[in-house]
C-alpha cells in the first residue's frame, strides 16, 4: 500500500468512526494518519484538507489553521480553505471569523465550481452544507 493510499484509508476510518461517535476509535487512529500524512511524497491540496479535517476532529484548531493558510497559498479562492477557516471559527466560538470565511467562500462558490476541480466532486455534500449555512447566515 503506497502511503497516500494508507492516509486515504486512515482517514476514512476516521471520518466514519466520527460519524458513528466513536471518539476513542477517532484519537487512535488520529496519530497513525497524521504520521501516514507526513510520509507522503507530495501533498496535494485534497491531501492537506483531509489533514486539515482531522486535526480539527482532534481538536487542533491551529494546525488545521495553518493547512487552510497552505491551501489558499497554493491555490487562492480554493473553497476547502474557507471550509476549513470556517469550522475551525465555528469550532472557536469565533463569530467574526466565521462570518469573514462565509463570505469568502460566497464570493469565490460560483467561479470555483465552475472550474470542476475532481476535489469538488468528491467533497460536494461538504462544500454544499457550507454553502447553504454560509447563505442562511448572510440572511440574518
Amino acid at each position: 500500500m503506497s502511503p497516500r493510499e494508507r492516509f486515504d484509508r486512515l482517514f476514512n476510518r476516521i471520518m466514519q468512526a466520527a460519524q458513528r461517535g466513536e471518539s476513542a476509535q477517532v484519537e487512535q487512529f488520529t496519530p497513525m494518519a497524521l504520521g501516514a500524512y507526513s510520509q507522503l511524497e507530495t501533498r496535494d491540496i485534497d491531501a492537506r484538507y483531509h489533514a486539515a479535517v482531522i486535526h480539527l476532529q482532534a481538536g487542533n484548531i491551529p494546525q488545521a489553521r495553518a493547512l487552510a493558510d497552505t491551501i489558499l497559498a497554493e491555490a487562492p479562492a480554493h473553497l476547502f480553505g474557507y471550509v476549513i477557516r470556517g469550522t475551525a471559527a465555528r469550532l472557536q466560538n469565533d463569530r467574526p471569523a466565521l462570518a469573514k470565511a462565509e463570505r469568502e467562500f460566497l464570493a469565490h462558490y460560483q467561479a470555483e465550481m465552475t472550474a470542476k476541480r475532481v476535489e469538488y466532486l468528491e467533497h460536494g455534500p461538504v462544500l454544499e452544507e457550507f454553502k447553504q449555512e454560509s447563505e442562511k447566515a448572510g440572511r440574518r
